[in-house]
């Protein structure tokens, strides 16, 4: 029965790790054409296929490029609507700075796009119909109404679009968590070692002094009874570091595409291979 539970847990491991890796893989080809569309100033695509990787996998990076996109589509309160939404689900972003200064600058186009939509418009004189076959009086001469508003200030050309940053790579994590676990556990059980000699030497005390002494006899046992948990602890911290690392670097390479692709090629003329390099 244990044995059917255990088989059980690991096909539904392997099914949710197989899930996990081709939705990783989805959001980072979509990641891919967001961000090939927005080097050549395809924004308002580029946003779509971000907001597809998105759905995907929630990464806030791709929030952040998702605002850039729209604020160089001038489409300033979705990108303040985004780069808000970014600072929130990345409290410690390492570029909080300047989001936060972009979203002052949102604000203030924003501000400057109001008061452009309402500001007020002179109406042009018409000429009236001629009444009874005589020619309508000219009207009389009027000035305009003047106003102390000054128009406002066009906004400054945004400078040349950033790289988007890369998303994490799946399975490395693991790897530094496996790595650091397996240092873990063979520092402990150098430990155990050190514990377990010094046991020896209270041993050789003991027989060196030719004399029965309680004390020594017990603080050897409890010597050797630390340095066997040391070592037992170390060997199981160490065995489950390098299981960890394994599982990481075996993520990693399923979420990376491999550089070149071989294809066959058949046709009347041919037989080959032909040889496709991702640069």
């Amino acid at each position: 029965m244990r044995t059917w539970l255990t088989t059980v847990s690991l096909c539904l491991l392997l099914s949710s790790s197989a899930f996990a890796q081709a939705d990783a893989k989805a959001a980072r080809e979509h990641y891919k054409r967001g961000t090939t569309l927005y080097d050549l100033g395809r924004y308002e695509d580029a946003i779509g296929e971000f907001q597809q990787a998105y759905e995907i996998k929630d990464e806030p990076v791709l929030l952040y490029n998702i605002a850039q996109a729209y604020r160089l589509s001038n489409k300033f309160k979705e990108a303040l609507q985004f780069y808000r939404t970014y600072l929130r689900r990345s409290p410690r972003a390492p570029n909080r700075e300047e989001v936060e200064q972009k979203i002052a600058d949102m604000e203030g186009l924003i501000q400057q796009q109001a008061k452009v939509a309402t500001s007020p418009s002179v109406d042009t004189m018409t000429p009236k119909p001629p009444i009874d076959g005589k020619p309508p009086e000219p009207p009389a001469e009027t000035k305009p109404p003047e106003t102390t508003m000054t128009p406002p200030k066009p906004p400054e050309p945004p400078p040349a679009p950033p790289k988007p940053p890369e998303p994490p790579v799946p399975g490395a994590g693991m790897m530094k968590g496996g790595i650091a676990l397996a240092a873990v556990g063979a520092l402990t059980a150098i430990g155990g070692v050190v514990v377990g000699v010094m046991a020896m030497g209270k041993s050789s005390d003991q027989e060196k002094a030719m004399v029965f002494s309680p004390s020594t006899q017990s603080s050897g046992k409890t010597y050797q009874t630390v340095g066997l948990v040391l070592d037992i602890g170390g060997a199981v911290l160490a065995t489950s570091g390098v299981v960890v690392a394994i599982l990481g670097a075996k993520k990693k390479a399923a979420a990376t595409p491999p550089p070149y692709v071989i294809a066959p090629v058949l046709n009347p003329n041919a037989v080959g291979a032909a040889l496709s390099v991702d640069f």
